[in-house]
């Protein structure tokens, strides 16, 4: 997650030329996010498997096509501000442009990847749990 994150900071800066201390910026949040995607990427898989791998695409697919068209509906538009790519879109923004909110969406990236990883845990706590009688059962 944050070679990709950091991959995306530099392709951008190939393609705008940022000055350097915008960039620096813009570079950690793409990292943060990295890290926090892959986060949530992992714990939609370990706690649904194959169905939180049709989750996270479905994320992406609202994501472009909320980010892309100007009449979205309402209730996609407030879908969309709910899922991790929000804090993300609102910190980078704000790290190349004159308004606020890179802190902020730091903070949100953050949550959702402490959140992805307590789902983690969580899913395999469940995975690894075993009843006495699978214990019992068991050939010696």
């Amino acid at each position: 997650g944050a070679a990709q994150g950091l991959l995306v900071a530099v392709v951008v800066q190939l393609a705008a030329g940022y000055e350097v201390g915008a960039w620096s910026v813009f570079a950690a949040l793409c990292v943060v996010a990295g890290v926090a995607f892959a986060a949530v990427n992992h714990a939609l898989v370990a706690l649904a498997g194959g169905v939180g791998r049709w989750i996270a695409a479905l994320v992406g697919v609202l994501v472009i096509a909320t980010g892309i068209v100007s009449t979205v509906p309402g209730a996609l538009a407030d879908i969309a501000g709910l899922l991790p790519t929000a804090p993300a879109y609102h910190a980078m923004l704000a790290a190349l442009t004159e308004s606020d909110g890179a802190a902020t969406g730091a903070v949100g990236l953050v949550i959702w990847a402490v959140l992805a990883i307590l789902g983690s845990v969580l899913a395999v706590t469940r995975h690894r749990s075993t009843s006495a009688r699978a214990v019992l059962t068991q050939p010696a």
